[in-house]
């Protein structure tokens, strides 16, 4: 089971996330901390283009990562 949590920037989507991922004992993968391990590797995005590219990147690796997750509970 795969609880999404979506929303506009700044409506508290990771301050939720976190807790309901623990409550529920579900693995969490969060957007910001795949983009940010991005980031450390491509450096920061130079352009509001370049961050929008970065975060479809990270939302794609997200995915991925969830389609090939075992069925397992871990946090």
């Amino acid at each position: 089971m795969f609880v999404l949590v979506a929303g506009p920037p700044g409506s508290g989507k990771s301050s939720l996330a976190v807790p309901l991922a623990t409550e529920l004992g579900l693995a969490l993968l969060a957007k910001d901390e795949i983009k940010e391990a991005l980031m450390g590797v491509l450096g920061p995005p130079a352009s509001g283009e370049e961050s929008r590219r970065l975060g479809r990147a990270a939302v794609m690796s997200m995915l991925a990562l969830a389609r090939s997750t075992p069925r397992s509970r871990w946090i």
